[in-house]
């Protein structure tokens, strides 16, 4: 059952970033990165590293007891108009303890309302909305990459969708790989 004030889940505006990688200090990273006391570095790319920000602390938890340990982290992407990543703030991070080798690639959900798609430029614009009783406290829009068949299969704008993809470090774009239309909790 619901909480009070709260929408069902699978009606309710998300987007999450989940990405895999080991903690790293900020000066064991050519060149760093500006304002970043420590950093996830995430599976190599084409022999690329990247990396995503990490505060000093987190809810209180000093991230140093990472350092050097694998982590599966939860964060909340934000994107520029051109659609490349410019901030993911950390909403959650855990210790990683699957033995396989290897690091999965970070991935994304994002359900919102669809604004607009540039089908010449592969890019769509959805906006996300507070949830009732949620922590966001105002709206913002995110510009996602997808190949043109799958923006040609999008309704239209307006419509509730559901993304998921992958996020690709070397360019900080977010790639859609499906998408369905759905439901949104505000919908008439």
């Amino acid at each position: 059952m619901d909480s009070p004030g709260r929408v069902p889940a699978e009606q309710a505006y998300i987007a999450h970033l989940w990405a895999y990688g080991k903690v790293v200090g900020r000066g064991s990273v050519r060149g760093g990165l500006p304002g970043a006391r420590f950093l996830l570095a995430l599976p190599a790319e084409g022999g690329e590293g990247a990396f995503l920000p990490l505060p000093a602390k987190h809810r209180g938890l000093a991230l140093r007891g990472f350092l050097g340990r694998p982590v599966h982290a939860h964060f909340w992407p934000r994107t520029d108009g051109e659609g490349l990543l410019r901030e993911a703030a950390l909403a959650h991070i855990f210790p990683w303890e699957d033995p396989s080798p290897g690091l999965p690639r970070p991935t994304f959900l994002v359900r919102g309302r669809l604004l607009g798609v540039e089908r010449e430029g592969s890019r769509m614009a959805v906006e996300v909305r507070p949830n009732p009783g949620g922590r966001l406290k105002g709206a913002f829009t995110l510009t996602l990459w997808a190949p043109l068949g799958l923006l040609e299969g999008l309704p239209p704008p307006g419509a509730g969708v559901e993304l998921r993809g992958e996020y690709a470090p070397s360019s900080r774009k977010l790639l859609v790989r499906e998408a369905q239309a759905v439901r949104l909790w505000d919908e008439g």
